[in-house]
């Protein structure tokens, strides 16, 4: 229920809002993850598994939904 009102809150967002979400989440991301990988908490292990699986697979995933989004209103 929450995420379908988070997904259509990000496709009703105009072209500049989604190219500033798609600009800092992997700025965001980068910055959490130094932060992790400085802390002694976490293993560095744990951090290069996270850094795989965000930016290998969420990042090309959220590009391929707003593309989606932008094909599915021009046709």
């Amino acid at each position: 229920m929450v995420l379908r009102e988070l997904l259509s809150r990000f496709e009703d967002m105009s072209p500049f809002q989604h190219a500033a979400v798609a600009v800092l989440t992997p700025l965001v991301g980068f910055v959490l993850l130094f932060v992790l990988l400085g802390s002694s908490v976490i293993p560095p292990a744990y951090v290069a598994i996270a850094s795989f699986v965000s930016f290998g697979l969420v990042i090309p995933s959220a590009v391929i939904y707003v593309l989606a989004i932008y094909l599915r209103e021009e046709g």
